[in-house]
């Protein structure tokens, strides 16, 4: 063989070799891109288990103090002084409601906490000496919380469904 053949034979296997890098350099980055998206897909879904896991969590632990706060209007000392019933029960709706804004309470459960407090508004029983509305008034007076007010006030006059109709108007 000649040096000019073997010049042309070597620079046949080096286009063939530099085509099968290329090649392979393809498969792996095709490899690479599909390993890509599997783990993205894994990582929806550890973030959907994540937020269902916080959910249920939140909801839980919301139903578990709901359950002693209602409690506490059995005891005497809440019926003569309910101020502290009702600070702690709206304490619990304002985080009930930070809760819902974040997205770890369903719209569904929500609503329903919600249409319990338009009957309550509504009925305006005593507990004791106070009234619901007053307890309401009493224990979010001080507090900066312009959009749960404005919320709870919309409850209050015109249902939750209206409630949360304004609020995805004005405040969401």
């Amino acid at each position: 063989m000649t040096l000019e053949e073997l010049t042309h034979v070597s620079t046949i296997a080096g286009v063939f070799l530099s085509f099968l890098t290329a090649v392979g350099t393809l498969f792996v980055l095709w490899r690479t891109l599909q390993l890509n998206a599997q783990s993205l897909e894994l990582n929806q879904r550890s973030i959907e288990f994540s937020l269902q896991a916080k959910q249920s969590d939140v909801l839980l632990h919301c139903n578990e103090r709901f359950g002693r706060i209602w409690e506490m209007r059995a005891n005497e000392h809440v019926k003569a002084d309910p101020f502290t019933f009702y600070e702690r029960f709206w304490s619990l709706q304002l985080d009930q409601f930070t809760h819902w804004k974040d997205g770890f309470v369903d719209a569904g459960v929500f609503d329903s906490w919600m249409k319990g407090r338009y009957r309550q508004w509504q009925d305006n029983h005593s507990l004791g000496a106070m009234a619901y509305r007053d307890g309401y008034e009493k224990a979010v007076a001080s507090w900066e919380t312009p959009k749960f007010k404005s919320f709870m006030h919309e409850v209050h006059l015109h249902g939750p469904e209206t409630a949360l109709s304004w609020w995805k108007q004005n405040g969401g």
